[in-house]
């Protein structure tokens, strides 16, 4: 029978670029990583882009499918371009409710105040900038990458296997976005799981000496199956990776209590909050939108048997309405 309920989708996007503090050099690999985080849903380039130093952006902007943003230099200094980055990204917050990741490309510790609001509407904030960036906008991210590294990794490409400890995190990442236990998840849902277990899990691989989490995982086949997708119709050697566990691993995990767990009111109560937090006009939400809500509320799957949050609310359809539009599984209380 086919999954009819396939993994929650990957972080869904938006990218914005400070063109007056970020390397035109550097946009490959950033766009690189970005697309193992997730789908660049919102593309936007922001800076005095008529300005002759500025020449490259427009051509990155349509090789990238970015809009273009421009703001005209009257006086010196970069609020300009600052303020329109600032507002545009609260736009996207306010007026975009799938938008659950943003990506801000900027040296710029003038973000950090944005970072903070970002984080508080449970909006991922992904920084990508220089290595002398101030610390003030590498803590703020959630993850911060530094571009300089992206491009010159210095990796060896000796195959290591993940410690027992790491291979759990990543299982408890796989089962935070799986529908059931046999689905695939998109890896950019595991990168930013893991992040918020760990800021420093970013650097994962590069403790097993993989320059990114793709080869990582490649390099630990008898624990993934791995199903690498052509998504990016621009650049179609940029492979997406969807992971599962072995067979094996699911069996071992897998666990079917003698009776049903009781749902109390209060758990109820709690679902009903988040869930309401971020649901559309007809009740229904995303549920990709909320699994770290429900994670920081407490509600977690194993707790009442099962393995996923989504298996949890099949399981339970006295309580709760459950239905698919495309990809994307939507849930809403009774």
């Amino acid at each position: 029978m086919r999954q009819i309920y396939e993994s929650i989708k990957q972080e869904k996007l938006a990218v914005l670029i400070d063109a007056d503090n970020a390397s035109k050099k550097s946009i490959k690999d950033i766009m690189t990583q970005i697309a193992n985080l997730g789908n660049a849903r919102i593309k936007r380039i922001f800076g005095d882009l008529r300005n002759p130093q500025m020449n490259g952006w427009s051509e990155i902007a349509a090789n990238y499918g970015f809009i273009e943003f421009h703001q005209t230099s009257y006086t010196t200094g970069k609020n300009a371009t600052d303020i329109a980055m600032v507002i545009e990204a609260m736009r996207i917050m306010y007026t975009n409710k799938d938008i659950t990741g943003m990506c801000l490309i900027s040296s710029d510790s003038d973000f950090t105040p944005l970072i903070s609001i970002l984080k508080e509407h449970s909006i991922m904030v992904y920084g990508f900038g220089k290595d002398s960036t101030p610390l003030a906008f590498k803590k703020s991210c959630d993850i911060f990458f530094d571009v300089e590294q992206l491009a010159n990794p210095t990796i060896n490409t000796v195959t290591r296997k993940l410690t027992m400890k790491d291979q759990e995190n990543i299982k408890i990442a796989i089962n935070a976005h799986a529908y059931d236990t046999n689905d695939w998840v998109q890896i950019g849902s595991v990168i930013s799981h893991l992040s918020r277990i760990d800021n420093e899990s970013i650097n994962l691989p590069k403790k097993y000496g993989f320059n990114s989490y793709k080869k990582l995982i490649d390099g630990n086949l008898d624990f993934f199956d791995v199903d690498r997708r052509k998504e990016d119709e621009k650049n179609p050697e940029n492979l997406t990776y969807y992971i599962r566990l072995k067979p094996k691993t699911v069996e071992a995990q897998k666990h079917t209590p003698n009776t049903k767990p009781i749902i109390t009111d209060k758990v109820i109560a709690k679902f009903k909050d988040v869930l309401e937090s971020k649901a559309r006009e007809d009740g229904y939400c995303d549920i990709s939108h909320v699994l770290r809500l429900l994670d920081a509320a407490g509600i977690k799957a194993n707790n009442f048997g099962f393995a996923t949050i989504p298996k949890l609310l099949k399981a339970n359809p006295e309580l709760f309405d459950i239905k698919m539009e495309g990809n994307y599984l939507f849930v809403k209380i009774k």
